[in-house]
């Protein structure tokens, strides 16, 4: 069975892969930190940057309430800056209303939310690319095997 992190990404992956406007089925697991030529625009990558853990109990097995914070950057390219900024701000919606309506089956007591948002422009006027980055928090309660 996999572990929650990788349930919770997973599912996070379907939901913004079935919100098609998106990047259709550019959407990958882990973090992209180079743009190569042949990249396919848009694209979006889903990664993981932490998970806290507060316990509610000193006798096991414990229960725990974690916090991850999971990170989509959404990578485009436009004929212009301005359509940069619209293609991002169309997707940071899209993504954002995917996202936070995510239910994650077999996880108990999930909520996602969106925490920040940013925007990351390269390029320069004559070929536009850049990255949105949402960071969402992701609540959920897991124990410890007993």
């Amino acid at each position: 069975m996999p572990s929650p992190r990788t349930t919770i990404k997973n599912a996070v992956i379907a939901a913004i892969k079935a919100a098609s406007s998106i990047a259709s089925t550019r959407v990958y697991k882990g973090r992209h930190n180079v743009v190569a030529g042949g990249t396919s625009w848009p694209a979006v990558y889903v990664w993981m940057l932490r998970d806290d853990v507060d316990t509610d109990t000193l006798d096991r097995p414990r229960h725990r309430l974690n916090s991850m914070t999971l990170v989509t950057d959404y990578y485009a390219k436009a004929a212009t800056p301005d359509a940069l900024e619209d293609a991002f701000d169309t997707a940071v919606d899209a993504i954002s209303d995917a996202v936070c309506v995510t239910s994650i089956a077999g996880t108990a007591g999930q909520d996602i939310i969106l925490t920040s948002s940013e925007f990351l422009y390269e390029g320069g006027e004559e070929q536009p690319f850049g990255c949105a980055r949402l960071t969402f928090t992701v609540k959920y309660f897991s124990s410890e095997p007993s």
